[in-house]
């Protein structure tokens, strides 16, 4: 077999995206084998496709073969030429002169190819003519063979631009459909939980209040109940709006993870005007897992904060932040190398306490000079492989 074209994948997929393997016989390639052969005077002539093994004749004139084996094929040489291959006389040359189409029927002798060429260049096959004695083209016969195949090529390279484009209208129109049904589902469960579920549970914590007021002759045990009820129900609606907030998280979260999010955060810092210059992260430990989606969410807006604690210290020139996980434990420290200035971000830091505390997460801040950190550790464990999608969207 002849050495495979260095662009090999690339000419196959462009052959097979032209979807024109085993389709029937066309005038316009039958028109113009029939004028290559009568053009050389030769009493054969094909338009020869060349895939993975074989060779398959689109068009032919004086054969009755349909194809035959890649590794017999004069036209695989051929696609691995520039311009006209020429074999003036098989049995003289050593690399045919032992092939079973020279040795035996037809009994092939002279052959000159031209490769048809799409998509930039992609050589899908060839226009040949073949003669059963040694001969050589005239100057004006391989003159006219390469304005032929160059004919073909642009009827091939159109008929490739015009699947293509098919192509791509179908991916699109599938894209659009799929976002559209899911934008639909995720629309129906977040309706369905504000609805069924959080509205319903404030209703009902709105009546538990209103009884409240009359509690009956069981006073304290009444009261006590009805209390242990309503706490209940605003620990559900809660929880529902958790869950909510996870599910409609970041994109960059729910698509990367953790450590992906913080990396945008990182390099959104970075690109600013601000004075920060430099922010690195490492998140060696993380990479690959995933958390629940409401501690992933919690983390990054934690993460959020303290970079804005971070950069808004007098003097900030760089950041790093540390995401990694131990034994049960996921840690997230932002360090800075700004000035001193205990009595600012105050505020911050109790939001940064409040929501590290929805997530049982403590926080820990040291402030030293050139040296600042915030540190937050969360009790947690990876979930096992395929359970993030669950875990996502179990919206109730």
């Amino acid at each position: 077999m002849s050495r495979l074209p260095i662009d090999e994948l690339t000419r196959l997929a462009a052959l097979h995206t032209l979807r024109i393997l085993d389709t029937p016989p066309e005038q316009a390639f039958d028109a113009t084998v029939v004028f290559a052969a009568g053009l050389c005077a030769a009493p054969i002539s094909l338009v020869s496709l060349i895939d993975e093994t074989r060779q398959w004749f689109k068009a032919k004139v004086g054969t009755e073969l349909c194809e035959t084996a890649r590794e017999h094929a004069f036209c695989g040489r051929a696609i691995a030429q520039e311009g006209l291959f020429e074999v003036p006389d098989a049995l003289a040359d050593p690399r045919f002169r032992d092939n079973p189409l020279v040795t035996g029927p037809p009994y092939l002798r002279f052959y000159a190819g031209v490769p048809l060429r799409i998509a930039g260049g992609a050589k899908i096959g060839t226009l040949c003519v073949i003669d059963v004695v040694a001969r050589r083209l005239t100057a004006e016969q391989t003159q006219g063979l390469v304005f032929l195949a160059d004919q073909l090529s642009t009827i091939l390279d159109q008929r490739h631009a015009l699947q293509m484009a098919g192509e791509l209208r179908d991916r699109q129109a599938d894209l659009y459909e799929r976002m559209l049904i899911e934008a639909m589902a995720v629309a129906e469960r977040r309706a369905l939980t504000l609805h069924e579920g959080i509205a319903q549970d404030l209703t009902g914590a709105k009546l538990l209040l209103a009884g409240l007021g009359d509690p009956g002759p069981q006073a304290p045990r009444t009261l006590a109940a009805r209390l242990a009820l309503l706490n209940r129900v605003l620990s559900g609606a809660i929880d529902e709006c958790r869950g909510l907030a996870a599910h409609e998280g970041s994109l960059s979260l729910r698509n990367e993870g953790l450590p992906g999010a913080i990396r945008h955060l990182a390099t959104r810092l970075e690109a600013g005007n601000g004075t920060v210059s430099r922010v690195r992260t490492v998140s060696t430990s993380v990479e690959g897992r995933r958390f629940s989606p409401f501690i992933e969410h919690q983390l990054y807006r934690i993460a959020g904060t303290a970079l804005e604690l971070a950069s808004d210290r007098r003097g900030t020139g760089s950041i790093t932040i540390v995401l990694e996980f131990r034994e049960g434990t996921l840690e997230l420290a932002i360090i800075d190398d700004g000035e001193s200035a205990p009595d600012t971000g105050s505020e911050l830091l109790e939001g940064l306490r409040f929501r590290a505390a929805l997530i049982d997460g403590a926080v820990g801040v040291s402030d030293e000079p050139g040296r600042h950190a915030v540190l937050v550790r969360v009790p947690c464990e990876a979930l096992p492989a395929g359970a993030l999608e669950a875990a996502a969207t179990a919206v109730a």
